[in-house]
C-alpha cells in the first residue's frame, strides 16, 4: 500500500555504481580478409590490368572502408609502385589522393611511352 508522499515507482539509488551495458559488450577484433590480388610493380604495360583487377575487388566495394582499401593496395604495390605510396599515411583522405596520383602517374607514362 502506498501512503501518502511515496512513489509507486522503484526509487532510483544516485549513490549506487552504474552498471553500463557497453562494459559487458567485448571489442571483436576483425581480421581482412586475405585477397590474393595480382601485384603492380611499376611496369606501364601491366598497370591497365592491376587496375581493372583492383578496381572490381577493392575500390568499388561499398562494404570496405578506404583505410582498409588503402591497406590493400600498399600491401599489392611493389618496386618503384609501392616506394612511390610509401609516404602517404594510412587515412581516408590519403587513400583518394594515392589513387588520383596512381592514375595520373600512369597515365601520364602510358601517353609519353614509346612504341616498342
Amino acid at each position: 500500500m502506498i501512503q501518502e508522499g511515496e512513489s509507486s515507482t522503484n526509487p532510483i539509488n544516485l549513490n549506487s555504481p552504474v552498471q553500463s551495458s557497453q562494459s559487458s559488450v567485448q571489442r571483436i577484433k576483425t581480421k581482412l580478409p586475405r585477397l590474393v590480388g595480382k601485384k603492380f610493380n611499376g611496369k606501364i604495360q601491366e598497370w591497365q590490368s592491376f587496375w581493372d583487377s583492383f578496381r572490381s575487388s577493392i575500390h568499388e566495394n561499398e562494404g570496405m572502408s578506404k583505410v582498409d582499401k588503402f591497406i590493400y593496395l600498399n600491401s599489392l604495390l611493389e618496386d618503384q609502385a609501392g616506394a612511390a605510396v610509401q609516404g602517404f599515411a594510412l587515412t581516408e583522405a590519403n587513400y583518394d589522393a594515392t589513387i588520383e596520383s596512381c592514375k595520373i602517374v600512369m597515365g601520364k607514362k602510358i601517353l609519353f611511352e614509346e612504341p616498342a
